[in-house]
């Protein structure tokens, strides 16, 4: 099966994409509403907000020198460098530079909330562009409703209820399938390796992007014309970033990766929710995303039907190769089986679903698309509004 993508004559109506993407980004932001009054002092929340404040008034990316770096293991953060890359730590600085307080105001929620809404807004207006290609069509209601539901993401919306790097990885990953997915020009595939490799200086597992997006135009009919090029066009940007900050984390830590951020069994004695990450198989994973987002069988179902859309090949090897990468690094003892891990990933399942949601005119199939919308809306409002901060339940939450 081979990957088609319109050449610059194809002419698809655009209105339903910038529709979808409007209403994609509002509603994002509205579910942040009840959100504003949120206090932040999850661990995590607090040790980026202190990185952030070291990065931006003395220069260093590190935890050494700052309060919260008493109360956490010194084997797991005390090094030259913190283990992720800087980007999130830098879309901090309007609040962090000039500020001393211990905990993130509300104000710096602002990245994460951004991040969601852009990434629903890329999503939606790129499922539809797929959509549209493939002879689908898209009313104001279709267009207004995938809209609706790429903002209503669960992982997105819990991600971007803390002050998590996950939030900005994956808009960035959105942002990456949107400028590549299906395009033609050099300008679109300079623009995804770009985003590629912001996806990787947020976290190095937003890379996965860049395997698909590879996949992706390696499997296009079009075949030869210009095929190097774009390749190179898209996969040098993300090399150079990812390739600088695992150079310079090499010479400040003289190690490639930070396998030292193991949690020790004094610190999983500490905390459970924590503990029973690490307990969990990878093969968790399987069970975990179909209960806290039922669109992942809905989708499945629906790529059966029109498995002649040969554009879905790539997303379905981002989403399932990419999930099962990302699942894999659990193995290394370093990275707790956690749902918000597949953050990267969630963009191949909206653009999919969106795309199939638009050419399948068939109103039980759309009535099903809606009910695991909402099912999954719901889950996502409770995990966000009261439940333990590492995890969304989604299903099981009600039981």
């Amino acid at each position: 099966m081979v990957v088609e993508a319109s050449g610059p004559s194809a002419k698809e109506p655009r209105g339903a994409r910038a529709l979808a993407a409007g209403a994609a980004f509002v509603v994002a932001l509205l579910t942040k509403l009840p959100q504003l009054g949120f206090t932040h002092k999850e661990p995590d929340e607090v040790i980026y907000w202190q990185l952030a404040q070291r990065l931006w008034q003395d220069g260093a990316y590190s935890l050494r020198g700052t309060r919260v770096l008493e109360r956490l293991p010194a084997s797991m953060y005390d090094h030259a460098l913190f283990h992720h890359p800087p980007l999130f730590a830098a879309l901090l600085g309007p609040w962090a530079a000039n500020s001393a307080a211990l905990l993130p105001p509300a104000g710096a929620l602002w990245v994460t909330f951004l991040a969601h809404a852009i990434f629903a807004a890329a999503v939606a207006a790129t499922g539809l562009r797929l959509a549209q290609r493939a002879g689908g069509t898209a009313s104001v209601g279709v267009a207004l409703a995938a809209g609706a539901a790429a903002a209503l993401d669960p992982f997105g919306w819990f991600a971007a209820r803390f002050l998590w790097i996950d939030a900005v990885s994956m808009a960035c990953a959105a942002v990456a399938a949107w400028c590549a997915l299906g395009r033609t020009g050099r300008g679109w595939f300079v623009g995804a390796g770009v985003a590629c490799g912001l996806a990787l200086l947020a976290k190095l597992t937003g890379g996965v992007v860049l395997l698909a997006l590879v996949f992706e135009r390696l499997a296009r009919r079009d075949g030869s014309a210009g095929r190097a090029r774009d390749l190179a066009a898209l996969a040098l940007p993300a090399a150079l970033m990812a390739g600088a900050w695992l150079a310079v984390f090499a010479a400040h830590t003289g190690a490639l990766l930070p396998t030292w951020i193991a949690p020790d069994d004094g610190v999983l004695a500490r905390d459970a929710l924590m503990r029973a990450g690490f307990e969990r198989s990878p093969l968790a994973y399987a069970w975990l995303v179909v209960l806290v987002q039922p669109l992942v069988v809905w989708t499945a179902l629906a790529l059966w039907r029109r498995r002649d859309d040969a554009h879905l090949v790539a997303l379905t090897v981002w989403y399932l190769g990419g999930g099962a990468l990302i699942a894999a690094t659990s193995l290394l003892g370093t990275t707790p089986v956690l749902t918000r891990q597949l953050a990267p990933v969630q963009a191949a399942l909206y653009i999919a679903a969106i795309a199939l949601f638009v050419r399948l005119d068939d109103a039980r199939w759309r009535a099903a698309f809606g009910v695991c919308v909402a099912v999954a809306a719901a889950g996502a409002w409770r995990d966000v509004h009261g439940t333990s901060v590492y995890e969304l339940r989604g299903l099981a939450g009600w039981f």
